[in-house]
């Protein structure tokens, strides 16, 4: 399994930072191939809009000189010339806006299902690297920057050409007067060359404490029990004060930052403007320029100054659009399960067989949990596991069900290593019921048909009777479609566990794996659990963790883990005979009070 740390992002090459700007740039610009026809009709309502507005200044320039030459018709001619370009560019820039809207929607939605289907998928240790909060951040808050950069991408086009034309018809109108206008070039490409680094390196800053911000949040509504239990309300309240003037400091210097660059850019138009009247006041006054065409100069002057804002303003935009594209990318390069091998189908005839032979593991960055692990979970039995907590109980579950791959040794089902079958076959034949079992905000029935979609209502009632669960769901006014809260919210522990069972039940998987079932339920309870499991052990391979003694006396074998090793197998009686692990792990039956624990 290939481990992940936040520092080995695989989405940017090496090369520099031009090279890892274009990669970047690369990939969000190919979000844009599904859309190519609706982008280029965009570009061409874009371009129609523009060229309509081009002969706008040039029908106002001459009416106001009609009206100066009290030439009343041609006034009306241009002046209702200039009213049907008005409305002409009003109908098309509807569409266009319409259509801008529609695709950067579109296209932040595709991010998002992209995004999270990596989620879904990413291994395990990457998983526990990574905090909800900052997976939410990235999903909700950046996954909008690709669509951002693509449509501004392409506006650049449209911007380059009508300034070329406004530009052309500015010199041939005055060259002097042009020549004061692009006074204003200069400043504001250096502005943009200035403000674009510090922009994306703020931009940046700002993401990780949002981040942050929304991973203390999620903490807080995930661990509420404990911070009421713990009286932490006003230490939360005080470190979230902290946290959020973090954010507001750093989203305020965001936002200063970028209004500075904008003002660069405001001031030298003013300096353009001001030379441009300067110029013509002049030119009118010697006869070399009418009023009209000042008039003209001007709102053509207007339109070259948005082009020239519009092609420096993407440099600023593509800095901060980069700072979400990367933490895009970079989710999307983190590792996912995967096969080592072409997987071969699993056998109709799987009797689930599991056998561990000197297994061993560790988690990234502590002490082996498991070490040189050596037993067999046989079809038609139940088997135990007993072990101090920390011994490795758990953990041997999950390289069970591959959320991790051993770092020694082997298992085999059914005498294949787990490894050469693809992970969605294996999981098919293991059914798990956690010690926390999650429930999906959905029906009973939903949140059970997870287990199997095909079940009909005879194997529903059969699967929840077996977990001890039917009664309680038929004192429920909605029965199956009672709508559970989020993570099972608003039912006990021992029902969350019991409907958790009777999903699995319902799976109907050649191995069954339990992991403290019995924990929250009361002694009634837990003995119908165990009249289950002893039955559904007669087809399958059944394995089970559990504190409660109770829970596997009756086991065929009892794995004994201690100190993440094999610390003896046998039956709950040869074990107490014989096993002095086993029989203090029983103390706290013989001792009230007792520290240990099974």
């Amino acid at each position: 399994m290939e481990h992940y740390t936040k520092d080995s992002g695989r989405c940017v090459a090496g090369g520099g930072v031009a090279s890892e700007e274009r990669a970047l740039l690369n990939r969000a610009y190919a979000y844009g191939i599904r859309y190519r026809g609706r982008l280029a009709l965009l570009l061409g309502l874009t371009g129609l809009s523009m060229a309509v507005a081009l002969v706008q200044p040039s029908f106002l320039g001459t009416a106001l000189d009609c009206i100066i030459e009290e030439d009343l018709l041609r006034t009306y001619v241009f002046l209702g010339a200039m009213l049907a370009a008005t409305v002409a560019q009003g109908v098309v820039s509807l569409a266009e806006t319409y259509l801008t809207a529609r695709l950067a929607t579109q296209l932040s939605w595709q991010v998002k299902g992209d995004l999270y289907g990596r989620l879904v998928s990413l291994a395990c240790d990457v998983q526990e690297h990574t905090s909800q909060g900052e997976l939410l951040s990235r999903i909700e808050g950046d996954s909008g920057a690709v669509g951002n950069l693509l449509l501004r991408r392409l506006m650049l086009v449209p911007e380059a050409v009508r300034a070329l034309a406004v530009l052309t018809l500015l010199l041939r109108m005055s060259w002097m007067l042009t020549a004061a206008q692009m006074l204003i070039l200069p400043a504001m490409l250096i502005g943009s060359e200035l403000f674009g680094a510090a922009l994306r390196r703020r931009g940046s800053l700002n993401r990780g404490l949002m981040d942050r911000y929304m991973s203390y949040v999620q903490e807080t509504a995930a661990g509420y029990r404990e911070i009421k239990a713990l009286q932490l309300e006003r230490d939360r309240v005080d470190r979230f004060a902290g946290l959020a003037g973090q954010a507001l400091r750093s989203s305020i210097g965001l936002t200063l930052l970028d209004a500075y660059a904008g003002l660069t850019n405001m001031l030298a138009g003013g300096l353009g403007t001001v030379a441009v009247v300067g110029f013509a006041a002049w030119q009118i006054v010697s006869g070399r320029l009418t009023v009209g065409q000042l008039v003209a100069f001007t709102a053509y002057a207007a339109q070259l100054a948005a082009s020239l804002e519009a092609l420096a303003g993407f440099r600023r935009s593509r800095q901060e659009c980069l700072v979400s594209i990367t933490r895009v990318f970079e989710l999307l390069d983190r590792p996912q399960e995967r096969a080592t091998a072409p997987p071969p189908a699993l056998p109709a005839d799987l009797r689930g067989r599991l056998t561990l032979d000197s297994v061993s593991f560790g988690y990234e960055g502590y002490p082996p949990v498991l070490r040189g692990v050596s037993c067999t979970f046989e079809p038609g039995r139940l088997t135990g596991i007993a072990g101090l907590s920390g011994s490795g109980k758990t953990t041997l579950f999950n390289l069970l069900l591959r959320f991790y791959s051993p770092t020694g040794g082997s298992i085999q089902l059914d005498g294949r290593d787990i490894r050469e079958y693809s992970i969605g076959e294996l999981r098919r034949a293991i059914s798990i019921v956690s010690q926390d079992p999650f429930l999906f905000e959905a029906s009973i029935r939903e949140n059970l048909l997870y287990g199997n979609p095909t079940a009909s209502p005879r194997d529903l009632e059969r699967a929840c009777e077996l977990a001890g669960i039917l009664g309680f769901i038929k004192s429920l006014p909605q029965d199956l479609d009672t709508t559970l809260a989020g993570q099972g919210g608003g039912i006990s522990g021992g029902q969350r566990q019991r409907l958790a069972l009777a999903r699995a039940i319902l799976r109907d998987s050649p191995v069954l794996l339990c992991d403290e079932i019995t924990a929250a339920l009361d002694g009634e309870a837990a003995s119908v659990i165990q009249r289950t499991l002893l039955a559904l052990a007669r087809d399958r391979t059944v394995a089970v963790i559990a504190h409660r003694p109770s829970t596997i006396e009756n086991a065929n074998l009892i794995v004994v883990l201690h100190d993440g090793q094999v610390a003896g197998l046998g039956t709950h009686g040869e074990l107490i005979r014989s096993n002095p692990v086993y029989r203090r792990l029983l103390q706290p039956v013989a001792t009230p009070g007792a520290a240990r624990l099974l």
